[in-house]
């Protein structure tokens, strides 16, 4: 009873009167024989063409089927407002997770995709094959979700007037480079201005971290040759950005500033960089905060000018069947409504209008070409990504500190080498131990393949 309790009064003050549908029978407008189908994302970027095709399906398709989507986009607080919604079983039939995935196929709370209708496992599931990775959306063999989008964290957006005020006429190179124009930037007008941001309360920024790294390493946190994390081999990163923050370059208050209240201030004109500008961020700047001067894409810049690998995609959405689906025996309507989600008409929709890069080269072949020149330049940055491989980290306990934790440490002028170094030897441990215990195989984890695939070019 506590437990729910706890669970009504957060989600009250998290949610401001967010309510629940438990089970079919909610169905909209208070129909009779509709089945309400709820979907959860936090994506604010494609809030705009999402809703309307909702609206589109509902009018359309969902009428002749009783199917009704019921859409919602949450904002920072989305992976707070939804673990506990799991906790309570009050969780929306179909919706996004990131990194919990592993753990929510252990815990029996998802379904794989393969429980569907036959329909969807010979058109839709068969149609995104050669997109499945092992750890990511197979598990065990067994695909949970579907890899259709990729997200680019190849590129740096930049205030094209604010670089000029500063003296600049060209975006930087190097990371030596990009530290002298953030400190510049900032004396444009002291106290306005700034170089660039960290957003710690965004519970990935450490992933924009690791993609702002593999152009000038080939490789993230964790080491897939030597199969072994390796946070220590990028102190020089860190110690760089305590030295933009020691020199009054970053943006202040980085310890409760969010990715949207960042990206907002951006949008205003008083940040000169955003280094890890994910590719949905083109589309966040024409929607959700329009910028307010000339803004440019260039690439991330790395530590040596002529070393260079290819960078970094990650999934962009990744969308699951909850249990609930299976239990109240709605399979059929929820098949429906992910196949429409990933479908090439709404993927194409959100490719056109600068939203998302979708993983299936046939849509872009067919989608209308985008009238953003920003969303462009990241389009040609981000061809031959790679595809950020599935490492240990989500699969080990250890103790201490999070990576969001020691990395927040860091930036707010923690000790980078010791932090970094127990990093590794805490997260080493971590997956010695799961190794010992056979939970995990090391030999999953041993993929020289990957280091070729970031020197490929």
């Amino acid at each position: 009873m506590k437990k729910i309790a706890l669970l009504i009064v957060c989600l009250a003050l998290i949610g401001g009167g967010l309510v629940f549908a438990r089970g079919s029978d909610q169905s909209s407008g208070g129909s009779a024989g509709v089945k309400n189908i709820k979907v959860w994302t936090n994506n604010a970027h494609s809030k705009p063409e999402i809703e309307a095709a909702v609206e589109k399906y509902n009018k359309g398709e969902g009428v002749q089927r009783g199917i009704n989507i019921d859409y919602t986009v949450h904002g920072s607080d989305y992976y707070t407002v939804l673990d506990l919604a799991l906790a309570g079983g009050e969780e929306p039939y179909i919706y996004k997770i990131t990194g919990k995935l592993p753990q929510l196929v252990q815990d029996g709370s998802i379904i794989p995709l393969t429980d569907l209708p036959d329909w969807f496992k010979q058109s839709t599931l068969k149609d995104y094959e050669p997109y499945h990775i092992t750890g990511q959306s197979l598990f065990n063999g067994v695909p949970y979700t579907i890899n259709w989008a990729v997200s680019g964290y190849s590129s740096l957006a930049y205030n094209v007037p604010l670089l000029r005020q500063a003296g600049f006429n060209a975006p930087p190179k190097t990371w030596a480079e990009f530290e002298q124009m953030c400190i510049a930037v900032s004396k444009v007008t002291p106290g306005k201005t700034f170089g660039t941001y960290m957003p710690l309360k965004y519970a990935n920024y450490p992933v924009y971290v690791a993609g702002t790294l593999a152009p000038t390493y080939g490789k993230f946190f964790f080491d897939f040759s030597a199969g072994k994390f390796c946070f220590s081999d990028f102190v020089e990163y860190f110690e760089m950005y305590q030295r933009i923050r020691a020199a009054g370059a970053m943006f202040p208050g980085i310890e409760s500033l969010d990715d949207d209240t960042a990206r907002a201030q951006f949008a205003e004109g008083n940040i000169g960089f955003i280094l890890v500008n994910a590719s949905f961020n083109v589309g966040v700047l024409y929607d959700q905060f329009p910028t307010k001067m000339e803004w440019k894409i260039a690439p991330v810049p790395q530590k040596d000018p002529n070393v260079r690998y290819n960078v970094m995609g990650t999934t962009a959405t990744s969308l699951v069947v909850s249990k609930k689906a299976k239990d109240e025996k709605l399979l059929e309507e929820v098949a429906r409504v992910f196949a429409y989600f990933i479908s090439d008409e709404v993927a194409g929709t959100l490719f056109t209008n600068g939203k998302d890069l979708p993983m299936n080269p046939r849509v872009v072949q067919n989608a209308k070409p985008s009238s953003r020149p920003q969303w462009n330049d990241i389009a040609a940055l981000a061809a031959g990504s790679v595809l950020r491989p599935n490492d240990p980290s989500q699969m080990i306990t250890m103790e201490g500190d999070d990576i969001n934790t020691a990395f927040g440490q860091i930036f707010t002028g923690g000790n980078a080498r010791q932090i970094l170094a127990d990093l590794d030897r805490r997260f080493n441990a971590g997956f010695d131990a799961a190794v010992a215990r056979g939970t995990l195989k090391r030999a999953d984890f041993i993929k020289p393949e990957i280091e070729q695939q970031f020197k490929r070019r």
